[in-house]
């Protein structure tokens, strides 16, 4: 079974350089490294905000969460996993 066919990627998306972004890294480095994301959004009024390199490909998929929350601008948390919904 393909748990892929239910994500949809930013094109471009690359795991293995997903996986080398790190802790601190400015946003503008983040979007050299793996292109622009499918959604950019802020996330409440603390200077933090989230960017969806993918999605689900329904309303109620599983998929794989690969998502980069920033705060003032650098990393400050991946969500790297697969989302059950």
């Amino acid at each position: 079974m393909s748990f892929d066919r239910e994500t949809v990627y930013a094109p471009g998306f690359d795991q293995a350089r997903f996986d080398r972004i790190g802790m601190g890294t400015p946003a503008v480095e983040v979007e050299e490294a793996l292109g622009p994301p499918l959604t950019k959004y802020p996330a409440g009024d603390d200077g933090v905000e989230v960017w969806l390199y993918t999605r689900q490909a329904t309303a109620t998929s599983d998929y794989w969460r690969r998502w980069v929350v920033f705060k003032e601008g650098r990393v400050d948390d991946l969500m790297n996993d697969y989302w059950y919904d």
